[in-house]
């Protein structure tokens, strides 16, 4: 039994709620809820595990237990499959490399609210090589690093707080996109990520013996003046989105001196373990009001006698996100089709 299916059937215990009755209140048969709690299936969109976890009456912590879960066994689970994934014709495309992405699904409460939002966007599927100096984690050489990587450089926290900085007047910026189609969206109009930027990283070892992840860090390859365009905020005006999730993760200040990676309230410090079949997910929320900063991350490793620093960026690139103070900033209105400023309320 998997990680996630015992805490189903703990929450699905408590309830008090039979199998049936739990079944017809997420839209599904009762085998189905039966396989998701005995470990003999798992849910391809979160957005099951989420209702189950509201009608079971979980917490906010068990609510952000179960999305952890759920990413990793659904990473272990896409390792056995090959990964065919479609490009969007605006981005370039990403290597494959050793294990597909983690894919998180669109929530359903925001759905009905909004149904074009969705919760996060499947990132990049990349792998690493060990060099003499840090190498990317887009560089593909499975046979020679202990570690593989996914990284989602396009992480939604949830549909309504997302922002993005485009140089274009709103007549000439289409409507927010859902969650998997940001990083179409984002290449369309040139936008980049405006204050706050989550990235999402999933660590999985791939040799016999277990990787020890010592720390990462933060390097600033570029920080200039904060970008003078409009804040488009991805959320439909008058429409509610239900609370957010707040997984583990880390907090960068990008507008710091120095940036560090600090880890958040409910975010186990370094040292992590990572072994084949136990990947590690990270989520990193980089922030800048002030300045328009290019940034990777190093990931420090070792496994037995081996150790590196494997380097964290969006393909090749470094990640790339804007402070937005005091710029213009509009959400969608629905009713008119159009973006509407946001002190027009």
């Amino acid at each position: 039994m998997t990680g996630l299916a015992e805490l189903m059937l703990e929450l699905k215990t408590r309830s008090g709620m039979s199998y049936g009755a739990l079944a017809k209140r997420l839209h599904v048969s009762t085998s189905t809820l039966h396989r998701y709690c005995s470990g003999e299936a798992t849910p391809v969109e979160f957005a099951v595990v989420e209702r189950f976890g509201k009608v079971c009456k979980a917490t906010p912590e068990e609510q952000a237990e179960l999305h952890r879960r759920w990413l990793v066994v659904d990473a272990l689970r896409q390792q056995a499959a090959p990964c065919h994934e479609p490009h969007p014709p605006e981005a370039p495309p990403r290597e494959a490399a050793a294990i597909p992405r983690p894919r998180v699904r669109p929530r359903p409460g925001w759905i009905l609210a909004a149904s074009t939002a969705a919760l996060l966007l499947a990132g990049a599927v990349l792998a690493a090589d060990l060099r003499q100096e840090a190498p990317s984690a887009h560089v593909s050489a499975a046979e020679t690093t202990p570690l593989a990587v996914t990284v989602n450089p396009y992480a939604w926290p949830d549909p309504c707080t997302p922002r993005y900085l485009v140089n274009r007047p709103p007549s000439q910026v289409q409507a927010p996109p859902a969650g998997q189609e940001a990083p179409t969206w984002v290449a369309a109009h040139g936008a980049v990520t405006s204050g706050d930027q989550l990235i999402e990283i999933a660590v999985q070892g791939t040799g016999a013996e277990a990787v020890v992840l010592h720390s990462i860090r933060v390097r600033v390859a570029a920080s200039d003046p904060a970008l003078p365009w409009n804040d488009y905020l991805m959320r439909f005006r008058d429409v509610g989105c239900g609370g957010p999730l707040t997984p583990r993760g880390f907090e960068v200040d990008l507008d710091a001196a120095r940036p560090i990676a600090t880890p958040g309230a409910k975010q186990r410090g370094f040292p992590l373990k990572v072994d084949v079949s136990d990947p590690e997910v990270l989520m990193v929320t980089a922030r800048s009001t002030m300045r328009d900063v290019r940034w990777f991350l190093e990931l420090e490793w070792s496994s037995g006698a081996r150790r590196g620093l494997l380097r964290i960026d969006d393909a090749g690139a470094p990640f790339h996100v804007s402070g937005a103070r005091g710029r213009p900033s509009y959400d969608y209105s629905l009713d008119a089709h159009k973006w509407m400023n946001r002190t027009d309320r």
